[in-house]
């Protein structure tokens, strides 16, 4: 099979102290013969790196196999809180706003579609990923919410029989917003799936950069678009960017980076070129989008 079937831990068990740091040239040739690849050839004076590149492929597998389960778990968890939110919503609670298309009608904060931002696309999926951790927030609201008009209602009922419950106001909602996790500020533990979606990004461009490869530009993109996520979490804030990741077909200069849909977002991207302009004198191209 390939190599990329063995887990992680497979490797590192069995394998990974088998193979060698490096080779040079001559050697691989006098242990294994000529190769079978016609593109490229073995310099028998060239040093050779084979434990990272031989790591890699399995590593990142393991990477992309995990970051298409949570995009997965996402689109659940996106799933069920359109459907509890508009359940919610037959009580009066909740805003909804009609789809143009269908006539439907559906929770606010799922509203609007992902229009995808960052250096290189993001695609449908990662900003449905977005999207979840809105959800769920709207979700956790709403439930505040029901709490609350339960609260009054009970109030009402028991100052007479005809009393009629009274519309969760704007205004309480954003009193509750606020008790619940600060004036619009979501709660860390709604940004855990971005987060791990960020840093499985981030861990392939380092996999990727420790083969060999990859360039001076990329990594500096890259090193930016952490350090203004680690800036925004020093600050307090919820970060509007999340992981970047060299891309591309191999010709080299892309790096695709995860980050909020919307003005948020593009603010973000916005200061990551700008500051990649001022330190190299180059201004990168953003590739902006949805697939």
């Amino acid at each position: 099979g390939y190599l990329a079937n063995i887990s992680p831990s497979q490797y590192q068990d069995a394998f990974e102290s088998q193979v060698p740091s490096h080779l040079t040239g001559s050697e691989f040739l006098e242990l294994y013969g000529p190769h079978l690849d016609s593109v490229t050839s073995i310099d028998p004076s060239v040093q050779y790196a084979v434990r990272e590149p031989t790591a890699h492929p399995i590593h990142e597998n393991f990477r992309v196999n995990s970051f298409r389960a949570l995009l997965t778990a996402a689109d659940v968890l996106c799933d069920a809180a359109t459907a509890a939110v508009a359940e919610d919503s037959k009580c009066g609670l909740g805003a909804t706003e009609a789809n143009s298309e269908d006539g439907s009608t559906r929770p606010a904060a799922l509203s609007t579609a992902g229009a995808a931002t960052g250096l290189g696309s993001l695609t449908a999926a990662a900003v449905a990923a977005a999207d979840a951790a809105t959800a769920m927030e709207q979700l956790a609201l709403q439930h505040a919410a029901a709490e609350g008009l339960s609260s009054t209602s009970q109030q009402h009922t028991a100052a007479g029989r005809g009393s009629h419950r009274t519309p969760f106001s704007s205004n309480a909602s954003q009193q509750q917003r606020e008790q619940i996790h600060g004036p619009a500020q979501p709660p860390a533990a709604l940004l855990g799936p971005l987060e791990t979606l960020g840093e499985l990004m981030f861990q392939s461009h380092a996999s990727y950069s420790a083969c060999g490869l990859g360039s001076g530009g990329t990594n500096r993109l890259v090193n930016i678009v952490r350090k203004h996520m680690l800036a925004a979490r020093g600050a307090g804030k919820a970060p509007a960017l999340y992981g970047a990741k060299i891309t591309g077909g191999g010709c080299g200069g892309t790096v695709c980076v995860l980050g909020l849909a919307g003005s948020a977002g593009q603010a973000a991207v916005d200061d990551v070129v700008k500051q990649y302009q001022q330190e190299t004198g180059y201004t990168p191209f953003v590739f902006g989008g949805s697939s």
